[in-house]
């Protein structure tokens, strides 16, 4: 078993067998050149390695909700409009300029 402490105090049920058999593992590397296509965007785990069980998958894709806010925000900011009120295709730009920073 790869936790023979936990083995010995844990009540040996299926699950449990499971747990204690599991092999210690790394997490994934998530490599991309771009975290955006078109209209669909990598938040979160989808984005970044993380492990399984820390929990930081959410708190990752909470942040770069975010971040990606702050940037939209900001690209309107320069252009000194509302999203709305844009002539079209500087509603795409902004999106696009906002999608290269984040």
């Amino acid at each position: 078993a790869s936790l023979p402490l936990l083995a010995e105090s844990f009540n040996v049920t299926e699950v449990g067998e499971q747990l204690v058999r599991q092999r210690p593992s790394a997490a994934a590397t998530v490599l991309c050149n771009s975290y955006h296509a078109g209209r669909a965007v990598l938040l979160g785990d989808a984005a970044h390695s993380t492990g399984g069980a820390s929990g930081q998958g959410c708190n990752s894709a909470l942040q770069d909700a975010a971040a990606l806010v702050d940037y939209l925000i900001a690209e309107v900011d320069m252009v000194g409009g509302r999203p709305g009120g844009m002539a079209d295709g500087t509603a795409a730009d902004v999106v696009g300029g906002a999608l290269l920073q984040y």
